[in-house]
Order: C-alpha cells, then sequence, then structure tokens
C-alpha cells in the first residue's frame, strides 16, 4: 500500500468515526469475524465464565475463542497435561461451551502449552522435548479429546497448535495427527502461529485457515508500523489461498505495550488509555483492507480497570473501542 494511500483510508477512517458519534454507527463492510480470546485461567478449575461470556457478547463480539492451558514443568519436559489451579476441568470447559453458544457466539477452541518455568529464551516457542516422541504422545492424547469435545458442541474451529515454533518442522508427526483430528470432527482446523514465523509452517496446506498470533511490534510511529505486517498477512493468505485469522492481538496497558505487546511481566504502572489507542489504531488499520478475515482480541480474561496493567479490556476504554469497531466489522448483534 502506498503512503498516500494509506493517508487516505486513515483519514477515511477518521471521518467515519466522527460521523459515528454523531449519527449513530457507522454501516458494517462485508461481515468479519469479530472475536474475543477467553482464557479459562481460572486457579479454580469449577470457576463459572458465564458472566464474562455475557460480557463479551454485550460487546458486539460475534465469536468467542475459548484457551486451555496444558501444563509442562520446563521446555525439556516430555510430557504435559491439564493442571489443577491452572487448567479447567472438563466439565467447566463443556458448561462455557454452552454458555457460550445461548448468547448467540460462535465457538472456537485453543490449547495453549503453558511452561511452568519460563524465561526470555523458554517458553512455548522454543520446547525442546528431551522424549520428542512421549512429548507428541500426550499431546495427541490430549488434542483428540479436545476434537471430540469439539464435535459434541458443534465448536466452529479447533486450533491444532498455538506458538510451537520448535516443533513446526516436525512435520510428520503433525500431518497424521491433523487428519486424525480431522477424522473425529468438522471443526475448521486452524493453528496459531507466532508473528515472527508465520509464513515458515510447512503444512498450511493441510489446515482450512491460516492462524496467527500477532504480537507485532510496532515503532515509534506506531501507525506506519502496521504497513510491513499488513503486507505479510496479504501475502500469506494469497499464497495459501486459505481465509487468514488473527487468533491473538492485544496490547497490555502499559507503556511498552506499542514496543513488546507480547511482553506483560514484571511491575509496571497502568496506561489504560494507550492501550485504547494502540487497538483503535488496529482496528482503523485493517476497516477498510481485506488483509484478514476476522480477529479475536486478547483476552477477556482478568481484573481490568484503571489499576491492572494486563491485557484485559475489561472496565476500560479499550472495551469502547472494540465495540464500536465491532459494530463496523460485522453490524449490530440480532
Amino acid at each position: 500500500m502506498s503512503a498516500q494511500r494509506a493517508g487516505l483510508l486513515l483519514i477515511t477512517g477518521v471521518l467515519a468515526l466522527g460521523a459515528a458519534s454523531v449519527d449513530g454507527p457507522t454501516p458494517p463492510v462485508d461481515p468479519r469475524t469479530c472475536g474475543v480470546a477467553l482464557g479459562l485461567f481460572a486457579s479454580d478449575p469449577n470457576f463459572d465464565y458465564g458472566p464474562m461470556l455475557a460480557e463479551i457478547a454485550s460487546h458486539g463480539a460475534t465469536d468467542v475463542l475459548l484457551s486451555v492451558h496444558w501444563v509442562q514443568d520446563t521446555v525439556h519436559s516430555s510430557h504435559l497435561g491439564p493442571q489443577p489451579g491452572l487448567s479447567p476441568s472438563d466439565a467447566t470447559l463443556q458448561r462455557s461451551l454452552g454458555q457460550a453458544q445461548d448468547l448467540g457466539l460462535r465457538v472456537s477452541l485453543m490449547p495453549v502449552v503453558h511452561v511452568q518455568q519460563r524465561g526470555p529464551r523458554a517458553w512455548r516457542g522454543t520446547l525442546q522435548p528431551e522424549d520428542r516422541a512421549a512429548w507428541f504422545a500426550d499431546y495427541e492424547t490430549l488434542l483428540l479429546r479436545q476434537a471430540e469435545i469439539a464435535a459434541t458442541f458443534h465448536v466452529e474451529r479447533l486450533v491444532v497448535g498455538s506458538e510451537l515454533s520448535s516443533l513446526e518442522a516436525d512435520e510428520a508427526r503433525w500431518r497424521p495427527l491433523i487428519a486424525a483430528v480431522r477424522a473425529r470432527t468438522d471443526s475448521r482446523l486452524s493453528w496459531s502461529a507466532n508473528w515472527d514465523r508465520f509464513e515458515q509452517l510447512p503444512f498450511w496446506d493441510a489446515l482450512d485457515e491460516v492462524g496467527v498470533s500477532a504480537w507485532f511490534e510496532l515503532g515509534e510511529d506506531p501507525e506506519a508500523s502496521w504497513d510491513a505486517p499488513a503486507a505479510r498477512l496479504r501475502a500469506i493468505g494469497q499464497k495459501t489461498g486459505k481465509p487468514v485469522f488473527l487468533t491473538e492481538i492485544g496490547y497490555p496497558a502499559r507503556s511498552s505495550a506499542a514496543l513488546r505487546p507480547w511482553d506483560h511481566a514484571g511491575p509496571a504502572t497502568p496506561d489504560p488509555a494507550l492501550q485504547a489507542r494502540l487497538l483503535d489504531l488496529f482496528f482503523r488499520r485493517f476497516a477498510d483492507e481485506r488483509a484478514i478475515d476476522g480477529a479475536f482480541v486478547w483476552n477477556w480474561f482478568g481484573h481490568g480497570g484503571s489499576l491492572d496493567a494486563g491485557y484485559s479490556p475489561r472496565g476500560r476504554p479499550a472495551a469502547a473501542v472494540m465495540k464500536r469497531h465491532f459494530a463496523r466489522w460485522c453490524g449490530p448483534r440480532a
């Protein structure tokens, strides 16, 4: 996109936002997925997520992405699985799926590998299991169980893997696992590839969608910083011939959010105004171009409010930004 074209789109977006505040909601463009991620991360495995799901629906979302933790100790561990205090029970997951659908939300499922002993070079993107075969055997058992749940609840999409960058080269293991999942559910199958390497996944052809965990680092000019990621997202859609979704897009409410949107560690002075500005910029940047077919704002789970430096938009300006743009992207909920 040329700088002139980008500038015209920005001006158009600003004028549209101004008109919406005077004359009502901006008429929607072609519908897209207006999604919100909800991590089922409460320490109580039987926690009731119903109120949070109702909040998501009330903000105009069409879809919710339920994320569950599968836990392993270190990046070298050969075994993983649900863990009380970090993972929901099966009953809680299934109750949450039903609650979301009762609210009229389409539901997606995304398991996330949670590494207990994390660090700058130790996270799910750098897994190196000592016994690779044992790790994949555990992962297959867990994923096939998710596929059975997805089939029972007619889940919209199942994300087969999330940010497992160091294991993506194991194509000979992933392809038969994807086929086994497909035999158990009619859900669309996706993958959440990390923002810095999504072009490198060797088995996009085996999946139904391209999913990207969109923690793109924005520079001192965040608006211009989206040009290169947008071009990459358009290119991967054209190359694969598949719809492109952002499985995670969001910003922590802290001053470093533009430069390090993926970093929410350590104490910080909350900056909900910056969070709202960056989320508004994202929605405006993709309002009139179809580099993506939808997005899931990360992550509704959390306290929110003015004293929280985390990701949740709850109770702060980012929630209003999201609701306003969802009305344009997807129209009012029935």
